[in-house]
């Protein structure tokens, strides 16, 4: 499948749920404030806050939200507790940082190896097996990948593993980050690239539609809103006969 769009990335059932004009209202609101905030001046740290504030604002004020063990930039948890399970892995780069942000033409870069990293540590050193999706983002651009991608990608690859496992045990010739990415990281994206399903979302292609009021535009937005829910990113079951959430997690 390679590149999806939102609409292609929703189940066939949570793409006909409602979304009510107050909801979308509202989303659109935070939407319009994230875009005026992210710019090419601004630092990673400051994007990290106003990507943490869009979460906050729009579904996420339930959970936990924040920097996490491991260098992992922003981490939404399955709840509010300090020790809840991470589900969502987010990687943010600045925009002026081109060379480390991934690209729809080239994903392997530093990004990318960032999050497999991380994944590899919440996956086999934590043991978490709740991780939904993880994230490269420069508050504009998002690359969206499911955890079950990276789990029939990266995790089912025993050699992969027992490479990171020595990594971490500081059996290899360096312990640096740099060389996970360089050495283990890179050649290991490169070999299956191609075969990776990801979703893409550039926020800048749906400025036109804010003000906008048509049907189209409507849907268009109607469909970011629902990419964005837990519903989707943190995989909440959803009833489509009576079109509400259950707020119970898959565990």
């Amino acid at each position: 499948m390679g590149q999806l769009s939102p609409r292609q990335a929703l189940s066939s059932s949570y793409r006909q749920a409602a979304v009510g004009d107050e909801e979308l209202r509202h989303f659109t609101q935070a939407l319009r404030g994230l875009l005026e905030c992210a710019n090419e001046g601004q630092r990673e740290e400051e994007l990290k806050m106003h990507l943490r504030d869009f979460l906050r604002d729009t579904f996420y004020a339930p959970y936990r939200i924040g920097v996490a063990d491991g260098d992992i930039d922003l981490a939404v948890r399955l709840g509010k507790g300090k020790n809840a399970r991470i589900g969502l892995i987010v990687e943010v780069k600045s925009l002026a940082n081109r060379d480390e942000m991934l690209a729809p033409s080239t994903l392997n870069r530093k990004a990318l190896h960032e999050l497999l990293l991380y994944y590899l540590r919440e996956r086999v050193a934590n043991g978490n097996t709740d991780l939904k999706y993880l994230v490269a983002t420069n508050a504009l651009e998002f690359f969206i990948f499911d955890a079950q991608e990276f789990e029939r990608k990266f995790y089912s690859n025993q050699e992969l593993v027992e490479e990171f496992e020595a990594f971490s045990a500081k059996r290899k010739v360096n312990s640096k980050t740099e060389f996970f990415y360089r050495e283990i990281a890179y050649p290991r994206i490169g070999a299956i690239e191609a075969e990776l399903d990801y979703t893409y979302v550039n926020l800048r292609d749906y400025q036109g539609y804010l003000s906008a009021t048509s049907p189209a535009s409507q849907a268009r937005l109607r469909d970011l809103y629902r990419l964005f829910s837990p519903t989707h990113l943190l995989k909440l079951a959803y009833h489509r006969d009576s079109n509400t959430l259950d707020q119970e997690f898959y565990h």
